[in-house]
């Protein structure tokens, strides 16, 4: 019995210190952040595949100067640039995949913390933001700023003991994980160069296809056409996604999030007394799920 706890130890330990080493989503020994002086206008910053977005943003946002309007949202708005807006307006776009209400206050607490607090601030409420079975917990690698910004009210104390918990658990499954596994010993065993990545290069000298993040946070990359050409193959396609991870998305799997709604208050009343007008900005979906809204 010893020898197989021994082997199965040994077998935990080994994909650990792979994972740990090659790191391939950026959150551990390789985690990717923004230059500390920003970049210029003419250059482009080449982010690595699968990295850890929040941590990014808000070291981001320290080295940029205090915008006109920031943008928080999901990955809906991260291709909008500054030429959205007039000349000189000084558009701060820090968008990222998967956005939730605590990204929104961590990020705001991170413009608070910097001394940044933009005039102007407009927030994407996607659909799946007040939805309790929509559990994506990404925001916890800027933990710290939620904490801080919660401190004042005194409350969600336990909440926020049982999210520091969870994200060592989080770390601890990521560096288990048999798919990050697979790309570890992937790009271990790879023979082909390694890819430009996590560096600051002029806007002309980037690789062709390669996804930039402009200096003012807005993401440049290119989209694939569609291969699809049939509508029936479509919706077969789309009722598939929703049986194997989209019933978040749907109104049969809609529960109302209290909790997100109030920080969502909070939010909206904090910017309000530093004299941020806020824009909330409420996206095309389905119907039903607005309903629920009210």
């Amino acid at each position: 019995m010893n020898y197989f706890w021994s082997t199965v130890s040994a077998g935990l330990l080994s994909v650990a210190a792979i994972n740990l080493a090659m790191d391939p989503t950026h959150r551990h020994a390789r985690r990717v952040v923004a230059p500390a002086a920003g970049w210029a206008a003419d250059e482009s910053f080449l982010p690595p595949a699968n990295f850890e977005e929040r941590g990014f943003r808000a070291a981001q946002l320290k080295a940029a100067p205090r915008p006109g309007v920031a943008l928080l949202g999901s990955s809906r708005v991260i291709h909008v640039d500054g030429s959205v807006l007039r000349p000189g307006a000084g558009l701060l776009n820090l968008g990222m995949s998967n956005a939730s209400v605590e990204d929104y206050l961590a990020l705001w607490q991170a413009f608070k913390d910097a001394g940044k607090v933009p005039p102007r601030l407009v927030v994407f409420a996607d659909p799946w933001l007040f939805n309790e079975r929509h559990d994506v917990k990404l925001w916890r690698a800027n933990l710290e700023y939620v904490e801080t910004f919660l401190k004042a009210s005194g409350r969600d104390r336990l909440w926020l003991l049982g999210q520091r918990v969870l994200r060592r658990l989080d770390a601890g499954t990521d560096l288990l994980s048999a798919t990050v596994l697979k790309t570890s010993l992937r790009e271990l065993f790879s023979r082909g160069p390694a890819p430009i990545e996590g560096v600051v290069v002029k806007a002309v000298d980037a690789p062709p296809g390669r996804t930039r993040i402009r200096p003012d946070g807005s993401w440049s990359f290119l989209v694939e056409p569609s291969s699809i050409r049939d509508v029936a193959q479509a919706r077969r396609d789309a009722a598939l996604a929703m049986m194997w991870g989209g019933h978040s998305f749907t109104n049969a799997q809609y529960v109302r999030n209290e909790r997100e709604l109030r920080f969502w208050d909070a939010l909206a009343a904090d910017a309000a007394a530093l004299g941020t007008k806020l824009l909330g900005v409420v996206p095309p979906y389905q119907h039903s799920i607005w309903a629920r809204y009210s």
